[in-house]
């Protein structure tokens, strides 16, 4: 089940994650445990997590090999330590749905909201950062599989940074 796309703004919001190159392939297997290393070290660093885990889509080469930050958001910028970096989320538009499945299902949920950003009059959009260009496709994931067993009800909401056409 999918909810029909919306766009939102959304403020610059500081987050910490482990930054990975990965093929598509490797997506399922290489990045979900970056997670629980993320959360632990916001753990060691006495830090609170200010929403769910997510997969920040940066870029893609012509080989199909990704930049993605694995992480959490937080409530103000802190230092990383090399291995855990501190980012931030650029303000603006987000072409956004909520998906409600199993996460192999999301690449059809891009697609839709690919279609939908281009029928509604926008187009995805890049910001500067170190230097740059990069992407702000996001997964934030809402559900934990290990407490909820049954993929079909996982809820997963995709955001896209968007600006008008």
């Amino acid at each position: 089940m999918t909810t029909e796309p919306k766009i939102e703004f959304l403020e610059n919001e500081p987050y910490v994650a482990i930054r990975q190159k990965v093929s598509m392939a490797e997506i399922p297997t290489l990045l979900p445990p970056l997670i629980s290393e993320v959360f632990n070290w916001l753990k060691k660093e006495n830090i609170e997590a200010n929403g769910a885990p997510f997969f920040r889509y940066l870029s893609m080469d012509e080989h199909k090999i990704l930049i993605v930050d694995v992480g959490v958001a937080i409530k103000t910028k802190v230092t990383g330590d090399g291995r855990i970096i501190s980012k931030a989320f650029p303000k603006g538009d987000y072409a956004a749905l909520t998906f409600t499945g199993d996460y192999k299902n999301l690449p059809q949920v891009h697609i839709s909201l690919d279609d939908w950003i281009i029928q509604n009059g926008y187009r995805e959009c890049s910001v500067l950062e170190d230097g740059q260009l990069v992407g702000c496709r996001v997964e934030f994931y809402f559900s934990d599989p290990i407490a909820e067993a049954d993929p079909e009800k996982w809820v997963t909401q995709v955001c896209i940074l968007v600006e008008k056409a």
